[in-house]
């Protein structure tokens, strides 16, 4: 077992200063020796010695020995004087210890090592408490400094990795397309005999059009219940929120990608569904931010034109935090909610909702070009809530007309978008 080196180091210097007082004990006593030895001490003893011629020589010798006694003494007490007035010249708390009994400074010394030792742990505790905190912070800030840099090396990388791709000439133009028909004018190309050639995905989404069982069109009949599909995955129900990332990450054609699948889920829906966005980054922007919907809104033809031109206003920023934009999707009730986002959150968004839980609300989950951690959490996510998580990636035609119409990337505060980044 260690000993606790606050304690031996005060049990040393109470062994000192034990030391130190015995030292000036023996001086003491030295000095008073050598006091007592001098011809000044010696001389009052001699007077008795003498002898007068008169007759009262006599009667002296009698009272001699009781007055030398006394003037020896009186010799005896001043010269003791002067060291106590030497010591509290040096130091009168050294005088008062080297005064003091032994037993006495011992438990002095004792005390004030205890005392010492006892605010030294209640110190040790509050910086320990004072350090969680300031870790908590630390990580929290070191987390939010990461991902701002990773969203810069992105916004240096993104300039790049578009001028190397290389767009075909037949291809139209990205600044005469809309939110909605961006994937759509990127799956028919021409090919080298003048027929259309159909891409890969189109069988599919014709496939995921009639349903699993050919009977797709039926689902928003009367009676039946409704569905919507966003990036392929189709969800039954008539109350659908979208909850999508717009940080400054999202860049190289990822952002324009996610309007466009949105716009066209939104498309896809009757005006008997009802629909709700959320965005998120530095915090969360409700559908049509700044003027915000309280309450989620049918997919009526007047309402799909309002998203439409709402997501030509959507900016991004920096930061990754849906807690809120969470929140606030559950608190719509919703039959299934849509997330999407191309890495791992930074705040307890994904402790929030795999939290155990007994609501019955749907919650899919989509990575795109997502990294391990994000996967790992977004995964956990739909897992948590019956629903299921599915990578994606982003259409060349987007990444077009990020090239050509580059959205806007919010690092400091403003007065629509980037609200609670710093000024």
């Amino acid at each position: 077992m260690s000993s606790n080196p606050d304690i031996s180091a005060a049990d040393r210097e109470m062994q000192e200063l034990q030391q130190r007082m015995a030292q000036l004990k023996r001086e003491k006593e030295q000095l008073e020796a050598e006091r007592a030895n001098s011809p000044e001490e010696r001389q009052p003893a001699k007077r008795p010695a003498s002898k007068r011629p008169n007759s009262q020589a006599t009667a002296a010798p009698p009272q001699a020995p009781v007055a030398a006694p006394a003037e020896r003494d009186g010799a005896a007490e001043e010269p003791q004087e002067e060291p106590q007035e030497e010591f509290a010249s040096s130091g009168g708390f050294m005088a008062l210890i080297a005064g003091s009994p032994p037993w006495l400074i011992s438990s002095v010394v004792h005390l004030i090592a205890i005392i010492l030792l006892a605010l030294m742990s209640f110190s040790i505790a509050l910086d320990k408490d004072k350090l969680w905190v300031e870790a908590d912070a630390i990580e929290d800030d070191e987390t939010e400094q990461l991902e701002e840099l990773s969203e810069v090396e992105m916004e240096q990388l993104e300039e790049l990795e578009v001028q190397e791709m290389a767009i075909p000439t037949n291809a139209p133009d990205p600044g005469q397309i809309s939110f909605g028909e961006i994937a759509s004018a990127a799956d028919a190309t021409v090919s080298e005999l003048g027929q259309v050639a159909m891409a890969d995905t189109t069988i599919g989404e014709i496939g995921a059009l009639f349903g699993d069982e050919g009977d797709g069109f039926a689902d928003v009949g009367d009676g039946l219940k409704a569905a919507a599909s966003f990036f392929g995955t189709k969800s039954q129900g008539n109350r659908f929120v979208f909850i999508c990332d717009n940080s400054n990450s999202m860049g190289r054609g990822k952002f324009e990608t996610t309007l466009d699948e949105l716009m066209k889920s939104v498309n896809s829906m009757s005006e008997k569904q009802f629909f709700y966005v959320i965005f998120f980054s530095d915090t969360a922007y409700g559908l049509f931010h700044p003027q915000t919907s309280p309450n989620m809104v049918r997919a009526t033809p007047e309402n799909k034109e309002k998203l439409r031109a709402w997501l030509y206003t959507v900016e991004m920023c920096l930061r990754t935090k849906g807690e809120a934009a969470a929140t606030a999707a559950l608190n719509f009730n919703p039959d299934v909610i849509y997330i999407l986002g191309d890495g791992n959150f930074t705040d307890k968004t994904g402790q929030m909702l795999t939290a155990p839980h007994n609501r019955r609300t749907v919650i899919n989950t989509f990575g795109m070009r997502v990294n391990a951690a994000g996967e790992k959490e977004l995964s956990a996510i739909a897992a948590a809530n019956n629903g299921v998580f599915k990578r994606v990636d982003v259409s060349p035609a987007a990444v077009a007309m990020a090239k050509q119409n580059p959205i806007k990337k919010n690092n400091k505060r403003g007065p629509v978008w980037g609200i609670d980044l710093p000024r």
